[in-house]
């Protein structure tokens, strides 16, 4: 985690959280064995979006015990469906993203005639997921037959 980062509501840093590192984490785990880690609420903070004056995208800002829990959960959630992803999907995946998208995409076009490009804005898209079918989808797939994600409340928007 980049130290540089912006705190969540708590304030604590990644500097500060080390100074009892193995305390802090300790707990965290301790907290989470015994089921009674709750996220905190997160720091929502609106940024323009680019080429659209006066056009905001919120940003999450999420306190840091909740981004190494969710750091956790990526682990465990990419060890079970990277493989089952083709390899023309780029969103949230490890290196890949928007850019190797793009290089992916002009080197197809490039190399196969197109008579139609498609480009498609899906507005808020995670704020309008359906949670309960995110959590079934999840729990087909789980090493553990219990949603482990929403027994921590991480599927909810606010997580």
């Amino acid at each position: 985690m980049d130290a540089k980062k912006a705190t969540g509501i708590d304030g604590v840093t990644k500097e500060e959280y080390g100074k009892d590192l193995d305390e802090n984490l300790n707990r965290l785990l301790d907290e989470m064995k015994r089921m009674a880690y709750k996220p905190r609420p997160v720091k929502e903070h609106l940024i323009p979006k680019e080429g659209q004056p006066g056009k905001f995208r919120p940003l999450g800002i999420s306190v840091l015990e909740d981004k190494i829990v969710q750091g956790a959960f990526r682990q465990v959630l990419e060890a079970i469906y990277e493989p089952l992803f083709l390899n023309c999907s780029h969103g949230f995946r490890p290196k890949r993203g928007c850019h190797t998208a793009i290089k992916d995409l002009r080197k197809y076009l490039y190399e196969h005639p197109v008579e139609t490009v498609i480009d498609i804005d899906l507005k808020n898209f995670f704020g309008t997921i359906d949670h309960k079918l995110l959590e079934e989808t999840l729990k087909k797939r789980s090493p553990m037959k219990s949603s482990f994600a929403t027994s921590y409340g991480c599927l909810k928007p606010e997580c």
